[in-house]
């Protein structure tokens, strides 16, 4: 069965992301179907840049995800609800 991605319009947000990125964190994740990395983050951000929605991360270049970012031309960034 074939997964694919659910676009969600960035204006149907409405959560904190201070809290998310800085204290709840989230997942990194880069590669393809069958080769693939997640690592943990508290560093980022999303926003607007020239009228457009953005969202970056940075990734020290030592971390074994870099080489999977370095090789993707996209990456996700996933924030887990509370339980």
């Amino acid at each position: 069965m074939e997964k694919k991605f659910a676009n969600i319009p960035v204006k149907d947000l409405n959560d904190n992301v201070f809290k998310q990125i800085g204290d709840d964190w989230m997942l990194i994740t880069a590669g393809d179907q069958g080769n693939f990395n997640t690592m943990t983050a508290s560093w980022g951000a999303l926003g607007i840049l020239w009228h457009l929605p953005v969202a970056f991360c940075f990734v020290r270049p030592h971390r074994y995800t870099f080489e999977f970012m370095e090789a993707s031309d996209f990456y996700t960034l996933c924030f887990l609800e509370d339980q």
